[in-house]
């Protein structure tokens, strides 16, 4: 989608479906496919979040902002910390409400080292230093961390295990569904199967 131009804007657990059998994600839709504009004088409309969608929109982009790359970003980080902690990072508030309380999520275990950077960087509440693209979400979790068993946390904050097959399967899901959405603009939505199922 981005490399089509377009921002996708509706990132959510709804939106991203998992065949546990095949091992494979598929996005549900293509959401807004809202252009990205740049230098624009005439920005485009604040976009409607929907109130499942809301906690993984950005800050910026609830308050009425004209929409970024890393909104998107925002909210693929979002799902991939849900995926592997088993739970929102900042605990399914809005992002409002997340930089008024100073809210941060909880740091993640048996990550490799340039991981919880990486994650942690696109889960900024600041638009300004949420300096990741999806390229460089996609390099940092491509790969099942190398961690002994011994090492692997049992705790809420901790990556469970066996969520990081669903992180890799999903980001890369993603990521070639955006590099192939340009030739499905005008398709509409993705019907789904009843083999797949939302995360």
């Amino acid at each position: 989608v981005h490399e089509a131009g377009f921002l996708h804007l509706c990132l959510s657990p709804e939106n991203v479906l998992i065949n546990l059998a095949e091992g494979t994600t598929r996005l549900r839709s293509w959401g807004t496919m809202t252009p990205i504009v740049a230098d624009s004088i005439q920005p485009p409309a604040p976009i409607e979040v929907t109130p499942e969608g809301a906690p993984y929109a950005s800050k910026e982009l609830l308050s009425g902002e004209a929409p970024d790359l890393r909104d998107d970003v925002f909210a693929v980080a979002c799902l991939t910390y849900e995926l592997l902690a088993g739970m929102h990072p900042y605990r399914g508030r809005l992002a409002e409400m997340a930089t008024q309380f100073g809210w941060r999520p909880a740091a993640l275990h048996s990550l490799t080292s340039h991981q919880p950077a990486v994650l942690m960087t696109a889960l900024s509440l600041d638009r300004a230093r949420r300096m990741v693209t999806m390229e460089d979400l996609v390099t940092a979790f491509g790969e099942q961390p190398v961690a002994s068993p011994a090492a692997q946390p049992h705790s809420g904050t901790g990556v469970r295990p066996s969520r990081l097959v669903f992180v890799v399967t999903m980001i890369a899901g993603i990521v070639l569904a955006y590099g192939a959405a340009h030739q499905f603009v005008n398709a509409g939505q993705t019907a789904s199967t009843g083999e797949f199922r939302s995360v």
